[in-house]
């Protein structure tokens, strides 16, 4: 992104408005697909739009839009697997990917405050 738009806040913020909008979309698949109705995942997807933590994190530079984002890929790509949709393999590897990549996003929490929140990452980990 730097490459593409230098040195600007727009080339901070695309990455989280991108993640912001993918996290709308997939909460519309999940809603949709979990209570199998085109109306309910919209509100819900609506509703997640409107609410002001996930606008600003979709609009500033957070960690929190791409970990909020892969949560909810692994919510979808579990519920993939649960209902039989999807094959054991793709889904469960993606839902421990999107985990993983969720974690990752928080990990530099742990690690910036003097590893303050390390022992907790361990202990919810077990």
């Amino acid at each position: 992104m730097i490459k593409l738009f230098g040195f600007s806040p727009a080339a901070y913020r695309i990455p989280n408005l991108v993640f912001g909008v993918l996290s709308v979309l997939f909460l519309y698949l999940l809603g949709r697909d979990v209570l199998r109705s085109r109306r309910i995942g919209f509100f819900s997807a609506f509703f997640y739009m409107l609410c002001g933590l996930s606008l600003s994190q979709a609009r500033l530079c957070t960690i929190d839009a791409p970990s909020a984002f892969f949560m909810i890929l692994s919510f979808y790509c579990f519920y993939k697997y649960f209902s039989g949709a999807w094959h054991w393999l793709p889904s469960l590897s993606c839902t421990a990917v999107a985990i993983g990549l969720s974690i990752a996003g928080e990990v530099d929490f742990c690690i910036r405050d003097g590893n303050a929140g390390f022992p907790v990452l361990v202990a919810g980990a077990c």
